[in-house]
This record gives structure tokens, sequence and C-alpha cells, in this order.
């Protein structure tokens, strides 16, 4: 029997894309730039360095990476009045947290996911918290994935990813996890490579995922 569940943040606990969107919209203006949702869609769950770098080379621009990160996430900060827990997160980890090893990998930063878990007191159900400060790629990479479950101590065919966007779907499934994917983010047609689509958080059923 699967005995973990690995949750992402951004988009399946706390509703915080529009304030990411506004932040990186915003970080453009002020060199000139348009930045469209569509481009915000495409690197979802992508760690900021990362996106800061694919974006350098679609706008022709040479900001530097540390710079420019610290630069979006002070904005971000303007945002988080923005961001809230969805309906159903807090039942859903208090239900699991009985029974399952409970852990949290996201493409946010530390300091961050720190803050957010503290501010909306989501802390208590992880057993253990992986960011993008713990590993060397980002997803689309399994090794997020993989470094949580090593932390909880399971094999990774042994945990369920509970995800939103593709890009982190492909990094569970290369990391050889069954992923439930929420549409909070994308429609159901971009979350087709995961085992389960549902609505919102609050249709997760983790049986529905092979855990019986």
């Amino acid at each position: 029997m699967r005995k973990a569940v690995i949750f992402d943040l951004d988009g399946v606990l706390i509703d915080s894309l529009d304030a990411h969107f506004a932040a990186w919209t915003e970080f453009w203006r002020r060199r000139g730039k348009r930045h469209t949702r569509k481009m915000f869609d495409d690197i979802v769950a992508t760690a900021t360095e990362e996106t800061l770098k694919l974006r350098n080379r679609t706008f022709g621009t040479n900001i530097p990476i540390r710079q420019g990160v610290l630069e979006r996430e002070k904005i971000f900060h303007h945002y988080l009045h923005k961001v809230r827990p969805y309906p159903g997160a807090h039942e859903l980890l208090k239900a699991l947290s009985a029974d399952y090893r409970i852990a949290l990998a996201t493409s946010t930063g530390r300091k961050l996911t720190r803050y957010l878990l503290n501010k909306f007191k989501l802390t208590r159900y992880f057993d253990a918290v992986v960011t993008k400060n713990d590993v060397t790629r980002s997803k689309p990479d399994p090794a997020i994935y993989r470094l949580a479950a090593r932390k909880l101590g399971v094999r990774p065919r042994d945990a369920v990813v509970i995800e939103d966007a593709p890009i982190g779907i492909l990094a569970a499934k290369r990391a050889g996890m069954k992923v439930i994917a929420v549409e909070q983010t994308f429609p159901r047609r971009k979350l087709a490579k995961a085992d389960v689509v549902v609505r919102s958080i609050r249709d997760v059923r983790l049986r529905e995922a092979g855990d019986a």
C-alpha cells in the first residue's frame, strides 16, 4: 500500500499563481517588455532562476540571474495579499496525516516557502519539505521528487504526487511516481499525462491513483 503523498505548493495547496503572474508582469514592464499569460503558463512550476534564463533569451536581455531573482521576489511580496489556501487544502492534509507520510516539493525558494507555510498554518502537516534550493535542476527534472521520497524514506513507486502543472506532472512521472492532477491551474486536456485528473484539491481521492 502506498503510504506517502507529495504535494506541490503553488496551484495545488495555495492559490498564488495570479500573484506570481502579476509579479513577473511588473518585472518585465519595468524593462519595457510585454509579459503575457501564455508566457507565464509555459513556465508554471519552473524555478525563478530557470525562468529568468529562458526569458533573457526570449527578450534578448542580459539580466544577471541572482539580481533578477532577488528583484522578482521583492516585487512578489507586494502581491502577497492575493495569496490564499485553496478551499479543502487544510482538510485534506489533516485527513492524510493520520495514515500517510507527507512531503512538499516546490519550485518556490526556501525562505518564501517557509513564510507561506507558517502564514497559512500548514507547516505541521509535513514530514519533509523540499524547495528549489535543495536541488540543482528544476522541474521537469525529477530530482526534486526523488529527493522528497528519500526524505520520507519511501520508494518513488510508493508515493503519490499531487500536481497542477504539466511540467510538474512530467517531473513526477520521470521520478516513477503516480500523479493526481488538479484542474486549478490548467484545463484537463493539458493534464493528460497524470494518472488521475480531478477538478480541485477537495476532490482528491488517493485510491483513484491505485492506492488500494
